[in-house]
């Protein structure tokens, strides 16, 4: 059975609320893109300075790439099949960058962080849970990529 095989019948990764959760926090974060990936990387270069190839260069670009990942994986968050291929293609780029299996809990604990910063009181408790189901379910998909 291939690893595509496996993943065919793969439930989605969130409950249907949790699933809106992230959506709606997701179009409220969207606009302000640019800020949240300087939030994030100056989040990160604080709890994990030995990750520079993450957080140096042009962060807007970075940020263009994390927004194409999230509209993608985001748009099929109840299709995980379909969301594959930018997982997949994100773990790549994360490799290629000298991401290791070690940091998704660092990049984790920035992505939360810069959420509720970004967001203050839109991020409530329960967003919060979501996006946490949603990063350790894609984490654990990037490392097995």
């Amino acid at each position: 059975m291939t690893d595509t095989a496996l993943h065919m019948s793969t439930p989605p990764l969130l409950g249907s609320e949790d699933c809106e959760r992230l959506r709606e926090n997701y179009q409220q974060i969207r606009p302000i893109a640019g800020l949240a990936a300087e939030l994030f990387a100056a989040r990160l270069a604080a709890i994990a300075p030995d990750m520079p190839a993450l957080v140096t260069g042009d962060i807007q670009s970075h940020a263009a790439r994390l927004i194409e990942a999230l509209d993608h994986v985001l748009r099929y968050l109840d299709d995980p099949e379909r969301a594959l291929p930018a997982v997949r293609d994100l773990a790549a780029r994360g490799v290629a960058n000298g991401m290791t299996p070690a940091m998704y809990e660092p990049v984790g604990e920035a992505l939360i962080c810069t959420l509720a910063r970004s967001l203050d009181e839109g991020f409530t408790p329960a967003h919060r849970t979501a996006w946490q189901a949603f990063y350790t379910a894609l984490s654990e998909e990037m490392v097995r990529s």
